[in-house]
């Protein structure tokens, strides 16, 4: 625990850091729960838990559970990402959130949005409410769900604009 990183922690785990800034409680109130080569800088109220060189920097109240190379940088508050290997929320993207997958990055700006699993899937531009399953999506258009296939038995879809109605005679 380095530079201002008061009242935080770090709970088993091997090279792990928290580094706060001078004067100033970034980086304070934050926990490491074991993990090798995890760090929080400059972040709040941050947690890491497990995983490996997971890094959470100037992004209060956000966190990393688990995985490989996961980050969240740049001011991207209230965020999380569960796990997977290589993903990254970043540029202000406030509560958005990646759970699992493989190399999934949400970019600039975009809060409120989410990526479930997958891999190789792109959040960007400044558009907010953005979310993606499945796998090699670039989404940019707001308030929009990105799936590369729906499958829906029975029921309907309903939109403001359309409804879309599955499996009706």
């Amino acid at each position: 625990i380095r530079d201002g990183g008061g009242h935080s922690g770090i709970f088993s785990g091997r090279l792990n850091m928290i580094q706060g800034g001078a004067s100033s409680p970034e980086g304070s109130w934050s926990v490491i729960a074991g993990g090798f080569e995890n760090e929080l800088s400059g972040s709040g109220y941050a947690f890491g838990g497990g995983g490996h060189r997971n890094y959470v920097k100037k992004s209060n109240y956000s966190s990393i559970v688990g995985g490989l190379s996961g980050s969240i940088t740049d001011n991207s508050k209230y965020s999380i990402i569960g796990g997977g290997a290589s993903n990254t929320i970043d540029g202000t993207s406030y509560y958005s959130s990646i759970l699992g997958g493989l190399n999934n990055r949400i970019l600039t700006g975009a809060y409120r949005s989410s990526i479930l699993g997958g891999q190789n899937n792109l959040i960007e531009g400044t558009d907010d409410d953005i979310f993606i399953i499945g796998s090699n999506i670039i989404a940019t258009e707001a308030n929009t769900t990105y799936v590369n296939n729906l499958n829906v038995v029975t029921g309907s879809i309903t939109g403001a604009k359309s409804t879309l109605m599955i499996g009706y005679a």
